[in-house]
């Protein structure tokens, strides 16, 4: 039963059971649906950091290439 250490941990029961069976939690499954790596995302914001600290606007065509 999942019940006792669902409420000793403070999560649902139906957590639980869900990750026993092989369910991903929200986070994992986001992360496998980026269309960046986490080192390109980490690239894409320095970028655009390093042109707003220059003054430059960035378009938004930029974005989408």
């Amino acid at each position: 039963s999942f019940r006792a250490p669902a409420d000793h941990g403070g999560v649902p029961h139906t957590t639980l059971h869900h990750r026993e069976r092989g369910r991903r939690s929200i986070e994992e499954k986001a992360q496998s649906q980026q269309y960046l790596t986490p080192s390109e995302d980490k690239a894409v914001v320095e970028f655009l950091l390093q042109m707003s600290n220059l003054g430059q606007p960035v378009r938004v065509k930029i974005y989408l290439q």
